[in-house]
């Protein structure tokens, strides 16, 4: 079994093909699937970040305003986890 990473600073950006980052947040009782959300380049140089971690449910992303703030992040614990080849 994988283990659990902390601080989700150190998640790939952008996983493997047929591999999804979850993440347990401060506050949530399970894990989310979670994905980085690049900004547009001019957005990004405006702001001096590349981009934010949010959740992939859109619900989900909906309800937390979109994105997971940095300190949650920095507490989070993630994982990769490899997804089935065919979904039901």
């Amino acid at each position: 079994m994988t283990a659990w990473t902390k601080d989700l600073a150190s998640a790939p950006r952008t996983p493997a093909e047929g591999y999804a980052v979850l993440a347990i947040l401060p506050g949530f009782s399970a894990p989310e699937a979670v994905h980085w959300e690049a900004y547009p380049d001019d957005i990004a140089r405006e702001l001096g970040e590349d981009g934010y971690w949010t959740f992939s449910i859109e619900i989900v992303a909906d309800v937390t305003e979109g994105g997971i703030r940095p300190e949650e992040a920095a507490s989070a614990l993630w994982r990769l986890i490899d997804l089935p080849a065919t979904t039901p």
